[in-house]
């Protein structure tokens, strides 16, 4: 289960702002993909991490 499909079964309107916030968050990702920090166990990677309320986001630059 995602966690957008999790969070709506108790409030759906928290859901899409969930997912509208995310997707807000990660859109920076495209003009400064390396506002992540390197992913400690992947050190040497081209793997970055953000933390997006208690979730975090892995992504490749």
């Amino acid at each position: 289960m995602t966690a957008a499909k999790f969070i709506a079964l108790d409030k759906p309107s928290a859901a899409d702002k969930w997912v509208n916030d995310v997707f807000n968050q990660t859109d920076l990702l495209g003009s400064q993909p390396e506002m992540g920090c390197a992913v400690p166990v992947l050190l040497g990677s081209s793997y970055r991490e953000i933390i997006f309320a208690s979730y975090r986001i892995v992504y490749k630059i």
